[in-house]
């Protein structure tokens, strides 16, 4: 049986967002009669507010991240079979509430950590405003199989650890499922859901 795969992107995390709006949200995206996946981006973190960051598995999130990650734990109401993470300490951090709170469920860490595309090496110490020029360079270049150096991936590798994520979510059976992942990641994790994209091609980066 193949699941039903939901996103929540950043809804539990955005301080726009109301605790009966993010209720709401939830109740009408949740089908309590079939096995459920919810692909949930990890909450506000250090880069993201635009404080200097080094190594990008080790970036934590904020004192708001922290309290929007406790109020979605107890907004939830499907029990979790299985809780996911990457292995950027962010996702960690994000899915403690709801760790704490379903203690039966199966922790696991899968190759759900973002798409690092530039070489942490030339990123020490720096902000997102910092690294915007080598940003849009890459994405301007535009080839799948580009590395930019030790520690950085080329979105080709990402499309297939990212398809393979997928497949395997695609047969997880009867679990109710919590992924705690990144916003790229989930990007296309719902492209390939809705078959928009098909291979790591020139096109399917622009």
């Amino acid at each position: 049986m193949e699941n039903e795969i939901r996103e929540v992107i950043g809804i539990a995390f955005s301080k726009k967002v109301t605790i009966s709006h993010r209720k709401k949200w939830i109740k009408n995206h949740i089908n309590k009669n079939k096995p459920m996946i919810f692909v949930v981006r990890h909450a506000e973190s250090e880069a993201n507010v635009g404080l200097a960051t080094s190594n990008p598995e080790k970036i934590s999130i904020t004192k708001s991240g922290e309290d929007l990650s406790a109020k979605f734990a107890d907004e939830i109401e499907i029990n979790p079979d299985l809780i996911v993470i990457s292995r950027h300490y962010r996702t960690l951090q994000t899915a403690q509430p709801l760790i704490e709170k379903y203690p039966q469920a199966i922790l696991e860490t899968w190759a759900i950590h973002e798409f690092t595309y530039l070489a942490p090496s030339a990123c020490i110490d720096t902000t997102k405003e910092d690294r915007k020029t080598r940003v849009e360079e890459y994405w301007d270049k535009c080839d799948p199989d580009f590395v930019d150096g030790l520690g950085a991936e080329s979105f080709a590798t990402f499309f297939k650890r990212v398809q393979g994520c997928f497949n395997r979510m695609k047969v997880l059976g009867d679990s109710n499922a919590y992924f705690f992942s990144h916003e790229q990641f989930i990007k296309l994790i719902e492209m390939l859901r809705k078959g928009v994209i098909a291979d790591a091609s020139v096109e399917s980066m622009k």
